[in-house]
């Protein structure tokens, strides 16, 4: 389970919707705390509030979240789709 913390105005940590992460290539990741999906993936941070605003988590994910399984991410999907031999 990701769990992402933002501190509250009254000094409470609240939990937080999305986990943000500055990637080495200088990217910035959303990922959803509930279904352990990566948002969005974008080359600047104030990008993403809109594509996270529209996030709805999928019912799979959330079930496999709450299961303790791996959600295999795109990159992950693209490099084994292109890894099939044809």
């Amino acid at each position: 389970m990701i769990v992402g913390y933002t501190q509250h105005t009254m000094g409470l940590p609240t939990r937080s919707k999305f986990v943000r992460r500055h990637n080495q290539d200088g990217s910035h990741d959303s990922i959803c705390t509930d279904c352990e999906t990566t948002v969005a993936s974008v080359e600047n941070e104030w990008q993403l509030p809109p594509l996270e605003s529209a996030h709805i988590c999928d019912p799979m994910n959330l079930y496999r979240a709450g299961q303790g399984q791996a959600i295999p991410s795109a990159k992950s999907l693209a490099v084994s789709t292109n890894s099939v031999p044809n």
